[in-house]
């Protein structure tokens, strides 16, 4: 079993996690966010159905899942107290196999965090796996990453821009080309520039635009046991209903 580690050098160590209360929400609210006709239950914050065929979806995703035993399923999370996140993790608890243990919270609401539980006598491990920041008014996801620079070296602050990459809304900070191409000449090993929110060959990294958020995301070398193509927000409105946020993804 491949060990879910997020390499993010020079982020702040893990964080502990806490326990998140759900808010209890009248059942017309809850509901608001289900399917007409919901085969299963309801998250228990925003009332999403938690049997979404379309967001639990049985693609060539299958072949992510750690074990045939696993199956995808929805995972809610608070990140402040009127948003909270929804996408897919995998469940494993079928397997009857330890190591295959993995609960998700925000520590803090730029922090998403995921605490791989590990057999005794291993301590469990965390690990940051994305990171969401808010888009100030006017502004857009790139200029968010573009301000990450001032965590760079000095040296590197002017030598990297924003670069768009194949995966629709997402896109890399990452070195110019000439930058590159010193780097490309100068390094044996693999490379990373521009700081910890920057371009790395060690691991999966890359930014998202998603509706009001930018999103940096970091999955490793390794299969994740999250799927983070499928981030979907809910808000609360002052009418007491949970409303989808903007974004590139819908269950």
């Amino acid at each position: 079993m491949k060990r879910v580690v997020a390499s993010l050098t020079g982020l702040l160590p893990a964080l502990g996690l806490f326990a998140c209360t759900p808010k209890t929400e009248a059942p017309a609210t809850q509901a608001s966010n289900a399917p007409a006709a919901c085969a299963g239950p309801l998250t228990p914050i925003a009332g999403v159905c938690t049997t979404d065929a379309a967001f639990l979806r049985n693609d060539g995703s299958k072949d992510l899942l750690f074990d045939p035993k696993c199956v995808w399923k929805m995972e809610e999370v608070k990140r402040t107290p009127d948003e909270v996140l929804v996408f897919r993790v995998q469940d494993c608890s079928a397997t009857g196999r330890d190591g295959l243990a993995f609960t998700y919270a925000f520590p803090n609401p730029t922090d998403l965090s995921v605490t791989h539980a590990i057999a005794p006598p291993e301590a469990p491990i965390v690990s940051v796996i994305a990171r969401v920041f808010d888009i100030p008014e006017g502004k857009t996801a790139e200029d968010v990453a573009m301000t990450k620079l001032a965590e760079a070296p000095e040296a590197e602050r002017t030598r990297c821009k924003t670069r768009p990459d194949a995966m629709g809304a997402t896109f890399q900070l990452a070195p110019d080309d000439t930058f590159m191409d010193e780097l490309q000449k100068d390094q044996d090993g693999p490379i990373s520039a521009c700081g910890p929110f920057g371009y790395t060959e060690d691991s999966q990294v890359w930014w998202e635009a998603h509706g009001p958020h930018a999103i940096f995301h970091t999955t490793g070398q390794d299969t994740p046991s999250w799927d983070p193509t499928q981030f979907v927000f809910y808000k609360h409105e002052s009418t007491g209903a949970w409303v989808r946020e903007a974004g590139p993804h819908a269950p």
